[in-house]
């Protein structure tokens, strides 16, 4: 399998020949997540950016420490 295609398979997005049609699709559908709520959002912008070979992935994450009040920031190499 190509490193592209096993990208797009593990959620990386679509790759590049099939980006506009993939926006062409999303643009004008109601998107609902936790964020939106329930009535969603119109989607009236995609932004695709240009792909760049990747060197190395780090996955950071941010959380509130609430016992001490103050954010808690951890990085991995790994997701999960």
């Amino acid at each position: 399998m190509r490193e592209e295609e096993a990208r797009r398979r593990s959620g990386g997005g679509p790759l590049p020949d099939e980006a506009e049609r993939t926006a062409e699709k999303i643009l004008g559908m109601t998107l609902v997540t936790h964020q939106t709520g329930p009535e969603g959002r119109i989607v009236r912008k995609v932004l695709i950016e240009e792909g760049v070979d990747i060197k190395e992935e780090l996955y950071l994450g941010v959380i509130i420490d609430r016992s001490k009040a103050c954010p808690v920031i951890m990085a991995s190499r790994e997701a999960g």
